[in-house]
């Protein structure tokens, strides 16, 4: 299992999420939840489990640059109509793809995003 792969399947086990769960659960946005998650894990050492802390860690740089990029609408407008469309269990998995991938900052991040754009 690579790393991107642990942090999803931490994610989804912490969350109870899977492939069929709806983005918000009791009112509660999971996806600003999981990138919550990721930086408390990455910020405050003790907040989780070691094992957790370490899973959910690795994606903050990741978490960083989704932020900058998909939420602050830095990507062209489709691309960011995909990607805020996605359920928890395939944002997750978007995630996982970048750590994998080797995004850890803002910059490779734009590369990445750059191409995954549908053409």
């Amino acid at each position: 299992m690579t790393t991107g792969q642990a942090m999803a399947k931490t994610l989804c086990t912490y969350f109870n999420i899977g492939p069929r769960t709806r983005k918000f659960r009791n009112g509660a946005n999971l996806q600003r939840d999981m990138m919550e998650a990721i930086g408390y894990a990455a910020t405050l050492p003790g907040y989780y489990s070691e094992e957790t802390q370490k899973a959910l860690a690795v994606g903050f740089g990741v978490v960083l640059a989704w932020q900058k990029h998909v939420e602050a609408y830095r990507l062209p407008g489709e691309q960011v109509t995909q990607l805020i469309a996605l359920c928890p269990y395939q944002f997750a998995q978007t995630l996982a793809k970048m750590v994998d991938d080797g995004v850890t900052n803002c910059g490779e991040a734009d590369a990445w995003f750059r191409a995954q754009r549908v053409k």
